[in-house]
């Protein structure tokens, strides 16, 4: 397993593993005073505080969990030193380091990679992401993205807008999250050469949400309640996303395991609203989707149908 530190699900999901199978979790983000690490031509060898990798150790490995979250993108390892220049310089190194020896070991491993390195860099674009699913006949909002402003046509709902790009940062305390974008600023910025490119899509004033996990031809799918109050379920709080395990059918299934496997992903979560006509919009695809929200500690059902499929599959490799 290598993850965030602080990411909850996938700190459930080692829990609810390791009681089936082993699991070595290198964390990502600990400190370089924490981090040691011996590599050559023929070994690698990895150690912090909690674990140890060794070369041995992707040898025997029969699945690898690679796990980055680039809606909240982090050093791989994280740097002391003094000035901000420098200490970005030796988190970038870090980081070159350790993708650099995961992409090797991803080129001569036998495990299953959930996702493997090559397959999170080439699918870290979001628009490129949903072009495809439009490609492969999934339904989906009308949508447009100009500069000079321009908008799909015929919106009965109102339009949204969202980020491109799956860092939707603007600086440490701004977010370009899903939002509904009032009349009056529509009208304001159509046809303005704005500093930023924008995506605008139709709103779907959706009767439920549903993710689903697609994992190594599995699907784990939880309806969820809409909010009234946000437009980005996430946003609201489990409690209030009232979250129920569902089925889907054979049809979306197997749809959805085709395009993924097209994208040479094992993990990849897909965001849909069921309209008020019955169908089914596909609004977002998410290769390392999160499930924490979705949950607590005391009912964590996704990381456990999570880890239930990864230990069936590590048992039959």
């Amino acid at each position: 397993m290598f993850a965030d530190r602080d990411d909850t699900g996938i700190t459930r999901l080692v829990e609810c593993l390791r009681r089936e199978i082993p699991v070595i979790w290198w964390k990502f983000g600990e400190p370089e005073t924490s981090v040691s690490v011996n590599v050559d031509y023929d070994n690698v060898w990895l150690q912090q505080r909690d674990a140890t990798v060794t070369q041995a150790d992707f040898a025997r490995a029969r699945l690898i969990i690679y796990r980055r979250r680039f809606h909240f993108p982090r050093p791989l390892v994280t740097s002391s030193l003094a000035t901000d220049a420098d200490r970005f310089f030796s988190e970038r190194e870090w980081s070159s380091l350790i993708d650099g020896l995961l992409i090797r070991e991803e080129q001569r491993s036998r495990a299953v990679w959930l996702n493997s390195p090559s397959a999170t860099l080439r699918c870290n674009n979001k628009l490129s992401l949903l072009l495809r699913a439009a490609d492969a006949g999934f339904l989906m909002a009308p949508f447009c993205v100009s500069t000079p402003v321009r908008f799909p046509p015929d919106a009965p709902s109102g339009l949204v807008t969202k980020a491109i790009s799956t860092d939707e940062r603007i600086d440490s305390s701004r977010y370009l999250t899903t939002a509904l974008v009032p009349p009056e600023i529509l009208q304001e910025i159509n046809g303005v050469h704005l500093g930023t490119p924008s995506l605008f899509q139709h709103r779907i004033q959706p009767q439920s949400e549903l993710r689903i996990f697609q994992i190594l031809g599995d699907a784990i799918a939880v309806w969820l309640k809409p909010s009234a109050d946000n437009v980005d379920i996430r946003y609201s709080s489990a409690r209030e996303m009232a979250p129920l395990m569902t089925e889907i059918s054979p049809e979306l299934r197997s749809n959805l395991e085709r395009f993924t496997k097209s994208q040479q992903l094992s993990l990849c979560a897909f965001d849909m609203l069921l309209a008020d006509d019955s169908r089914l919009y596909l609004v977002d695809i998410t290769p390392n989707g999160s499930w924490d929200y979705f949950e607590d500690d005391e009912a964590p059902a996704i990381s456990e149908a999570l880890a239930k499929v990864v230990a069936k599959k590590v048992v039959a490799q």
